[in-house]
């Protein structure tokens, strides 16, 4: 699907849409993007847009954030402004990269976001083991930390 657009409001494509509106491009900007997944295929590839989306276009304004910001601004994203219906596992795991064990508990509040009807919602994060530089879907993660 193409779209050329004036404002980013008549943009169609949400993640696109709500990624320029969080980090406040005052200019306009072309991107491109293909997939070969179908979409809603479970293997978190829409999150993982997200991620590299912000990631560029935090690099086009002269910012290199850190990992733990990226997945958490790709999950208020996703949660609060496009509003799916998703969890905080595959922008963690996309953000991240690697091989990871991430543990989940605390809440939004603790991460400075004050939306009430996230307060009792785990979701902070922390990295805990980390090795080698392995691409992996996040059901593979799964399976392999199951097998502790």
């Amino acid at each position: 699907m193409r779209e050329e657009t004036k404002t980013i409001a008549e943009i169609k494509h949400p993640s696109v849409r709500e990624c320029l509106n969080f980090v406040n491009l005052n200019y306009g900007v072309e991107i491109q993007h293909n997939a070969d997944l179908p979409a809603m295929s479970g293997l978190g590839s829409s999150s993982a847009f997200t991620v590299g989306l912000l990631n560029a276009l935090y690099a086009l304004k002269g910012e290199m954030i850190a990992k733990r910001r990226l997945a958490l601004e790709a999950i208020r994203v996703e949660q609060d402004m496009i509003k799916e219906n998703v969890g905080s596992q595959d922008q963690s795991a996309a953000a991240f990269g690697g091989f990871n064990k991430i543990e989940f508990g605390g809440t939004r509040q603790d991460m400075g976001f004050t939306d009430k009807r996230w307060t009792e919602t785990s979701w902070t994060f922390s990295r805990v083991i980390s090795c080698c530089s392995l691409p992996a879907s996040l059901a593979t993660l799964q399976k392999l930390l199951r097998a502790d």
